[in-house]
């Protein structure tokens, strides 16, 4: 019994010492940035570790992230809580759109039509930059316009909306889409790079985290 104890030990040590091995082998400035402001004090090694997607429905970049990370969000350890916000960057156009995405999550809807509104504008050439626009495209798909548009007007909504773009904000984000690890790390996921290869940059920033965590506990 011993014997197997101490193997399994051996074991256990063996991976948290690869794991500590391959978060060490990303380059700060090159594979990622830290957020400097990033809120201090101790770490709640209770709560899961939460990573977050900024996207804009209207950005061809997040549109062609998006099968890739839904993929890989899909296979996401238990203690990862995977999140997204929906950000206009600056661009007026987009904050309809991005408003939409937080109507449809408070409604139930967003899982059905999440990828229909990507296919929509970046495939068929959709115009969803205006609110008449975004019902009139809702109403085809089952959406009813008077509840779409009290949600879309509602305290919910707003403040969501603003959440998203206080992050944003805070965190400094040059561009879009962007992945935060537990408001830590940041990586800027870049059109001309393979897009498995930028996730595993950011499960090596997970990881990281992770033994960060344990060591606290």
């Amino acid at each position: 019994m011993r014997y197997v104890a101490a193997m399994v030990l051996v074991a256990v040590l063996g991976t948290m010492s690869a794991a500590c091995s391959r978060a060490a082998e990303l380059k700060e400035g090159q594979d990622y940035s830290v957020i400097e402001s990033s809120p201090g004090g101790p770490i709640d090694t209770s709560a899961k570790i939460a990573v977050t997607e900024f996207f804009s429905y209207q950005c061809p970049h997040c549109f062609a992230f998006s099968k890739p990370l839904r993929d890989w969000s899909s296979k996401l350890s238990a203690d990862v809580q995977f999140e997204r916000e929906s950000v206009s960057i600056g661009h007026e156009s987009w904050i309809p759109i991005a408003r939409t995405y937080y109507a449809l999550r408070a409604s139930g809807k967003l899982d059905a039509l999440d990828e229909k509104i990507f296919s929509a504008i970046h495939e068929q050439g959709v115009r969803l930059d205006d609110v008449a626009y975004i019902m009139g495209w809702l109403n085809k798909n089952n959406v009813s316009p008077a509840e779409f548009d009290t949600t879309y007007r509602s305290q919910r909504v707003r403040d969501d909306f603003a959440r998203g773009e206080k992050l944003s904000i805070e965190y400094k984000i040059p561009s879009i889409p962007v992945m935060v690890i537990d408001g830590k790390y940041l990586v800027n996921i870049k059109s001309n790079v393979d897009f498995g290869q930028q996730l595993v940059v950011v499960d090596k920033l997970i990881a990281r985290v992770r033994q960060a965590r344990s060591t606290q506990k």
